[in-house]
């Protein structure tokens, strides 16, 4: 169990260092609106989505790259919050934090 409650603690770490990212990265509108709270909710949701999508199959690029289809995704994630009832999201706004995660996403491969 001491693995399994080490791996927890990892990512909720990670989750907490990636909302921290996209909070310092937000203009003073979406500031005010998205607290750490609902960014880890989202950030649960992007992940969701992700695993559950095929979107990362598709044809890399040279350098192993998949282009995410962001608009699509974003009206995705937005209305399966609403419809489970987690809160009604602007699906631009949802974009904006999306790109904000794979941007601290891509840089945690860099290192």
């Amino acid at each position: 169990m001491a693995i399994l409650d080490d791996d927890i603690a990892r990512d909720l770490e990670h989750d907490n260092q990636a909302a921290k990212y996209i909070a310092a990265h937000l203009d003073s509108d979406l500031s005010a609106h998205y607290d750490k709270p609902t960014l880890l909710t989202l950030i649960d949701a992007f992940t969701t989505c992700l695993a559950e999508s095929d979107v990362l199959d598709e044809n890399p690029d040279g350098d192993g790259c998949v282009d995410l289809p962001l608009t699509a995704m974003a009206e995705e994630i937005a209305a399966n919050l609403s419809r489970d009832g987690v809160g009604t999201f602007p699906s631009e706004d949802i974009a904006t934090l999306l790109d904000l995660w794979l941007d601290f996403e891509e840089q945690q491969w860099e290192e």
